[in-house]
């Protein structure tokens, strides 16, 4: 909903001095997702586990998502994840550290945004998972690790082949393939620890996580507790 804020600075005897208005968006308290469990490759306190609880997942042994934050354990289990990305499960890696990896038959190349890190990306990709969000919703989002505002995006990276879903220039800042019956994404965005603060990190997550290639369902802003 949109809605109005304003401000006035008023005199003792009632006359206001000045004024000042502010226009923000305002969000509903997203209802939580559907019992999902997920699969966390990386540590027990790591930026995959953080966002599986921040989300409400389930951690399990076995499950329709996994979350990697650590390349060299999912490099120790690849055979088992993309079996299961086959089978159709959501596969999502967080944050790739800089440097050449293979994911899903192709080479990423992870490049660091040095001193630029970003506090902005764009989501005119026209990927389902993005379409209905506002040009500005993917900036300036409040980081509670230092309290205050600070940049989303450490890195880049391409990846030929793969579809762009948040962009940064020429860049990507987040992307998927698909993978037989399954999808295979790569978020750069950093997404953990945001999502209780920013509504539109939130509903991205979600929609990360849970949406399937072919899950079209509920991905509008109005509908967010929807899959």
């Amino acid at each position: 909903s949109e809605a109005v804020l304003r401000l006035g600075l008023a005199l003792a005897d009632g006359s206001i001095a000045h004024d000042t208005a502010l226009e923000v968006e305002l969000f509903p308290v997203a209802p939580a997702l559907p019992p999902r469990n997920a699969v966390i490759v990386g540590a027990g306190d790591g930026k995959a586990a953080q966002l599986a609880r921040d989300l409400g997942l389930q951690i399990a042994d076995a499950a329709e998502t996994y979350l990697v934050d650590d390349f060299t354990r999912f490099t120790e289990r690849r055979r088992d994840i993309e079996d299961a990305a086959r089978r159709g499960a959501i596969v999502v890696f967080l944050e790739l550290p800089a440097g050449e990896c293979e994911i899903a038959d192709s080479t990423i190349k992870v490049v660091s945004c040095g001193k630029d890190a970003l506090h902005f990306v764009s989501r005119d990709t026209g990927h389902l998972l993005a379409a209905d969000f506002q040009p500005e919703d993917f900036r300036l989002w409040f980081d509670p690790l230092v309290d205050r505002i600070s940049p989303i995006l450490a890195t880049t990276f391409t990846a030929e082949g793969w579809t762009p879903i948040l962009t940064s220039g020429s860049a990507l800042a987040a992307a998927e393939s698909r993978f037989g019956h399954g999808v295979i994404r790569i978020c750069q965005v950093q997404l953990s620890g945001r999502t209780t603060h920013n509504p539109v990190a939130a509903l991205f997550a979600r929609r990360l996580v849970s949406t399937s290639v072919a899950d079209d369902r509920g991905l509008g802003r109005t509908r967010p507790g929807t899959q």
